[in-house]
């Protein structure tokens, strides 16, 4: 998956399709991808549900497949990154929208979870490359989780970043 900072949304029927702004490159081997057609991803933001038109790339280098994903969705879940954000910032009484206390309590333990595993992930990457530019504001949830999200995903890790099983 790639993820994209900047991109142009255009809305058709129902269906918001999204394309990058920039120039799109394989995370796992930094070679030209070709397009190789689209999927329906569907997106919870508060009370609506979303579909999203994302692209599929295709590696020759490598032979992988990648989807063109924004900054708002998170890779693997149903819930846009702001959700994720306003759940963990508050408290189970303050939750407004239809998310179940369990789901609540999951997602909370996933955020806090990513964002240790993420921050781990990048002083890894500081040591390795010491010019590393962090650019998020400590202080918000949402920013912090995005550019972790982004930064994770677009090095081609996040297939390490399983979150551990909650028991009951």
């Amino acid at each position: 998956m790639i993820i994209v900072s900047q991109c142009v949304k255009k809305v058709k029927g129902n269906i918001i399709e999204i394309h990058s702004k920039k120039k799109v490159i394989c995370p796992v081997c930094k070679g030209d991808v070709l397009p190789h057609g689209k999927c329906i991803r569907k997106l919870v933001t508060g009370n609506s549900k979303r579909k999203l038109s994302l692209r599929v790339w295709y590696c020759p280098k490598c032979r992988h497949s990648h989807r063109e994903i924004p900054g708002c969705i998170i890779p693997y879940k149903r819930y846009s990154a702001k959700i994720y954000a306003k759940i963990y910032d508050s408290e189970l009484e303050e939750i407004s929208f239809g998310v179940d206390e369990s789901t609540v309590r999951r997602i909370k333990a996933w955020v806090k979870w990513f964002l240790e595993f993420a921050a781990s992930f990048m002083e890894g990457l500081k040591i390795e490359h010491p010019g590393l530019p962090t650019n998020y504001d400590v202080g918000s949830t949402l920013s912090a989780l995005k550019y972790f999200v982004r930064l994770v995903a677009n090095a081609n890790e996040w297939k390490f970043s399983v979150p551990p099983v909650l028991s009951s």
